[in-house]
């Protein structure tokens, strides 16, 4: 199973950006090597941070900056930003209708899955940028 890293890159780049926030110049390469990764990933996850309201930036002028405080940027409102999946555990979409298991998987993981995500997402809304960098 493979799982997306956006929502821990996307962490990253925040907390980078308030350990930082005095540097000027702040690049997206300098972020893609705290990262481990590639500028251009960096730059698709900070353009959805961005449209989230979370970071401001301007096209070709380096140093990106927090828009919000970090008591007001919530692991939930990080994880809205990406294009995640509505689930937090995904259900495989791809069984086979012809098995008896197959065919009824997914509306019976839809319940039990559907409890899961509202758990995670009130623990998610409780989880603050502050939390993060106290850690750090």
């Amino acid at each position: 199973m493979k799982y997306s890293l956006q929502f821990s890159d996307a962490l990253h780049i925040l907390a980078y950006l308030k350990m930082f926030e005095e540097n000027e110049g702040i690049t997206s390469q300098q972020i893609a090597d705290s990262v481990n990764t590639n500028p251009t990933r960096i730059r698709r996850i900070m353009g959805k941070l961005k449209k989230a309201g979370l970071i401001c930036s301007r096209s070709g002028v380096a140093n990106p900056s927090l828009a919000k405080s970090v008591d007001e940027i919530t692991f939930l409102s990080v994880y809205q930003a990406l294009d995640e999946p509505q689930r937090v555990i995904p259900i495989d979409e791809n069984t086979n209708p012809e098995c008896p298991v197959g065919r009824n998987i997914k509306k019976a993981l839809a319940i039990e899955y559907d409890q899961l995500d509202q758990v995670v997402k009130q623990q998610l809304a409780k989880m603050t940028l502050a939390d993060l960098m106290a850690k750090l």
